[in-house]
């Protein structure tokens, strides 16, 4: 599983060859 951080609040988590997108409130911190 790779997690791409795009902001502060939002990540894109690939799982299974598909992209989600998961709003998150401290990931990139």
């Amino acid at each position: 599983m790779k997690l791409i951080c795009e902001s502060s609040t939002v990540y894109v988590s690939r799982r299974s060859g598909r992209l989600q997108l998961v709003l998150c409130l401290s990931c990139c911190q």
